[in-house]
């Protein structure tokens, strides 16, 4: 969070963009990780901006033990004049099969406030007049 506070942008307006995670060896039933994080980029959507965040964990400070990348999104902050973000090469899945399988699941109304106990206060998850609100 000390990294994405040094955008300067404003928590209440953001969206968790997607994330990915890469891990080098298993996690260990004890020790200390040790993660930094480094703001790779902020990129200009026009009515958005992306900040792109990533960390290294280390077990006690020495081996290493995963990666993540983070693509946080501020709703609302964007047209600065920045960089586009770089294109990606899409995955192209086949289409003349149906899917090898599927899940379905249903969440209560309520999930969204869940977020609440865990000391999340973003109107986004809890406040049916805000913007984008998604229960």
């Amino acid at each position: 969070m000390s990294c994405l506070a040094k955008t300067g942008g404003d928590f209440a307006s953001v969206v968790h963009g997607g994330q990915s995670v890469r891990v080098h060896r298993a996690i260990p039933p004890e020790g200390t990780l040790v993660t930094t994080a480094t703001l790779k980029a902020l990129y200009d959507l026009k009515k958005f901006t992306q900040a792109i965040v990533e960390t290294k964990t280390h077990l006690d400070g020495g081996e290493h033990l995963f990666d993540t990348v983070w693509s946080i999104v501020y709703r609302g902050i964007g047209n600065f004049g920045g960089p586009r973000p770089p294109k990606n090469d899409k995955p192209d899945p086949p289409k003349d099969r149906p899917p090898e399988f599927r899940v379905e699941l249903t969440t209560t109304k309520e999930q969204a406030l869940l977020y609440r106990l865990s000391g999340d206060l973003n109107p986004l998850h809890a406040d049916p007049e805000f913007e984008g609100y998604v229960i």
